[in-house]
């Protein structure tokens, strides 16, 4: 069976430090055909090198903002970082990068994928009103537009579809070895591609683990699983 590595989040509990992701990002590998596996966070490269050698994919999560020095810049709004989960996903995706490990990253993970391509981000969107609900169980909803040249675009088949918004921060400056082929009516990048031909690199800004009851959210999962099970 195809195994995909998920990256969790953490948070902190009466008694300490707490691993956590949402089952819907489980649900979504599972639904898939694949089996998931929650990794633990690690600085270490050899144990980074050890959990990957057990897996077919790589899924980066949602979560809190990446801590804006990873980056190069000076916080300005950022909320909720966790260094221990920023070093441990830039030393994920270097790793399965370099073994062309398949990728899917969601929300947060595309901006942890954009970083480790050498990009930057926008610490808080101006039009945020239009991508962060008031309340994190509320959704705000819009379309994006799809390049028709893109991978996303032959997955779904269509150039404009209506996808989740939960977030405040969002990709600047593109890293090298991504192109963006998806915006909101504002520019904000809703989707990214790798650009290597041999390489499934896919991450989206909005949460389609949140949308598994409708089709497009289901191709996605199924096409990251397929790429994997492909390797």
């Amino acid at each position: 069976m195809v195994r995909i590595g998920v990256i969790p989040g953490s948070r902190r509990g009466s008694h300490g430090p707490l691993y956590e992701v949402g089952f819907s990002y489980v649900d979504g590998v599972a639904q898939a055909g694949a089996l998931p596996l929650i990794f633990p966070f690690t600085r270490s490269l050899a144990r980074v090198e050890a959990l990957l050698d057990l897996v077919d994919g790589l899924l980066l999560t949602g979560g809190g903002d990446i801590a804006a020095l990873v980056y190069n810049q000076d916080p300005v709004r950022v909320w909720g970082p966790d260094p221990e989960r920023d070093a441990f996903e830039l030393l994920m995706i270097q790793e399965a990068r370099r073994r062309r490990l398949p990728i899917f990253a969601i929300c947060r993970g595309i901006q942890i994928l954009n970083v480790a391509y050498g990009g930057t981000l926008i610490q808080h969107l101006e039009t945020g009103q239009q991508h962060a609900p008031r309340r994190q169980e509320e959704a705000i909803y819009h379309r994006i537009s799809i390049d028709p040249e893109s991978l996303l675009y032959r997955l779904l088949g269509r150039d404009t579809v209506v996808v989740n918004s939960y977030h405040h921060q969002a990709i600047h400056h593109l890293g090298e070895g991504l192109r963006d082929v998806a915006w909101a009516s504002d520019g904000t990048i809703e989707a990214v591609e790798g650009t290597d031909p041999d390489h499934f690199v896919l991450g989206v800004q909005f949460h389609p683990e949140r949308m598994l009851d409708g089709p497009e959210a289901r191709i996605l999962f199924q096409a990251f699983v397929q790429a994997a099970q492909g390797r």
